[in-house]
C-alpha cells in the first residue's frame, strides 16, 4: 500500500460506508480507526442499525473518505472490502486502536468491526490535477509470493 494512502487513512477519522441489501443501496457515516498492519478500517456500531442489518445479508461494502477543500487540494479515498466480525487477538487490537483514537468509545455500547480492505483508489490533486493512486490486495499478495 502506498505510504501516502496510509498517511491519509491514519490522519482522518470519518468514512462513508455503502451497503446493499435486496438491491436497496444505503450509506452512512462512521468514525473509524485504521490498522495499517492489518490493512483494515475498524469501526464501532450496534447490530440493530440499518447498515449492520445490511451487512448481515451481504458483507461486501464500499466507501469513501473525502475532505472538502479547494480543487487543487482535493484528496480522498474510495474503497471496497468486506466487513468482518473480529475475535481473539485481532479484536483486542482493533478495540485498542479504536479507543485510542476515540477515548469516549470506552463508555459506549456497541461492537467493534473490521473492514478488510481489498481495493482502494486515492485521488490526490496535491500531486497534480486528477492524480490517482491504486492499490489491490491481490497485488500485495502476489508481490510477497514472488519474493519468496
Amino acid at each position: 500500500m502506498d505510504p501516502r494512502m496510509i498517511k491519509f487513512l491514519l490522519k482522518h477519522h470519518v468514512l462513508t460506508l455503502a451497503t446493499v441489501n435486496d438491491n436497496e443501496p444505503y450509506c452512512c457515516s462512521l468514525y473509524y480507526a485504521f490498522m495499517d498492519t492489518h490493512e483494515m478500517l475498524v469501526f464501532m456500531s450496534n447490530d440493530e442499525t440499518k447498515h449492520m442489518t445490511d451487512v448481515k445479508h451481504n458483507n461486501h461494502v464500499a466507501g469513501a473518505i473525502a475532505l472538502e477543500s479547494s480543487v487543487a487540494k482535493v484528496q480522498g479515498i474510495q474503497f471496497q472490502g468486506m466487513v468482518e466480525v473480529l475475535d481473539g487477538k485481532l479484536l483486542v487490537e482493533a478495540k485498542n486502536a479504536y479507543q485510542k483514537k476515540f477515548p469516549m468509545a470506552k463508555s459506549m455500547s456497541g461492537t467493534v468491526y473490521g473492514i478488510a480492505l481489498h481495493k482502494m483508489k486515492m485521488t490526490d490533486n496535491t500531486l497534480g490535477f486528477g492524480k490517482k493512486l491504486h492499490w489491490k490486495k491481490e497485488d500485495e499478495e502476489m508481490a510477497e509470493n514472488l519474493q519468496l
